[in-house]
């Protein structure tokens, strides 16, 4: 399906039941989340994640009422909405981050965006994140990109998704959010020109300066230099960049400062790594929780 592809197991099917479990777990996660204080959530249906994967045609290949036609595709979705809408207070913040297109041939495409954002107008969502391709084909930060006829004007932006977002601008009722890895000002002042309610997504930049912000509002301007590989080949480089800005994410969420200098390799180890310890530690819990519930029966 993708340059990737070999990385991912073979994804199996999910029953009903398990459709419907899931749906509650978003449900409680967010109940949860404003219980402890959070301001709100952002429902990720992009980049090859389990919503992502329900609403592409390549990886949807359903018959019953979770796949086929759009309107199929996009229920579970509409339902995770749904359920944490009338879980949550109204003044909870909850947004989507959904593809602009999956940049694969016969996936989701800037059709299926259209009509899902038509659909989410009366949804109450506060608002909806633009991003694009999966970690099978990463577009994330541009890099699927790259063999796609992209305009010099979208490059020079920085905003791989500002395409959608013009289209979409007339059609969202909810703010859209530009991303792509923009760290320059003249790129986030282009996007914020689009309309009063177009915000822009700067979580790469952040990832170096985390008072970006509050700097450029004081009149300065800091150049926010992102480090690129010379070993990691491809698409690995990408990775080396995304896993730097997670490393210093990481670090500002546990109060640590953040290490400008980090390797991109090393970056991509430390994920690597990382990854292999969690999905470790959660099979253990998932056979732990099926041997429980092999007893109770």
């Amino acid at each position: 399906m993708g340059k990737l592809s070999s990385m991912f197991d073979m994804p199996l099917e999910m029953s009903e039941e398990k459709i419907l479990d899931v749906i509650q777990r978003f449900r409680w996660a967010a109940k949860k989340a404003e219980e402890l204080g959070v301001d709100g959530v952002e429902i990720h249906a992009a980049h090859g994640y389990l919503i992502s994967q329900f609403l592409s045609p390549k990886s949807n290949k359903r018959t019953d009422r979770w796949g086929g036609p759009l309107e199929n595709r996009a229920r579970l979705l509409f339902e995770v909405i749904k359920a944490i809408r009338e879980a949550v207070s109204p003044s909870f913040g909850v947004g989507v981050k959904i593809n602009s297109a999956d940049f694969q041939r016969g996936g989701f495409d800037s059709n299926d965006l259209r009509w899902t954002v038509e659909q989410m107008n009366d949804m109450k969502l506060d608002f909806v994140e633009l991003s694009g391709g999966n970690y099978e084909m990463p577009a994330m930060g541009g890099a699927a990109q790259s063999n796609e006829k992209k305009s010099a004007r979208t490059i020079a932006r920085e905003a791989y998704f500002l395409e959608a977002a013009q289209e979409l601008k007339s059609i969202a009722k909810a703010p859209l959010i530009v991303t792509g890895g923009i760290t320059k000002l003249e790129t986030a002042n282009a996007v914020a020109s689009l309309s009063d309610s177009t915000l822009v997504g700067i979580g790469t930049a952040l990832g170096y300066i985390p008072d970006l912000p509050n700097r450029r509002a004081a009149g300065e301007q800091p150049v926010v230099k992102t480090p690129e590989s010379w070993i990691l080949p491809g698409l690995l480089k990408f990775a080396g960049s995304i896993a730097c800005v997670h490393w210093n994410l990481d670090n500002i969420g546990k109060g640590k400062p953040i290490w400008t200098g980090v390797w991109p390799t090393l970056a991509v180890l430390w994920e690597a790594l990382l990854d292999r310890k969690q999905m470790a530690a959660y099979k253990k819990w998932l056979a732990a929780l099926e041997k429980q519930s092999g007893k109770q029966a």
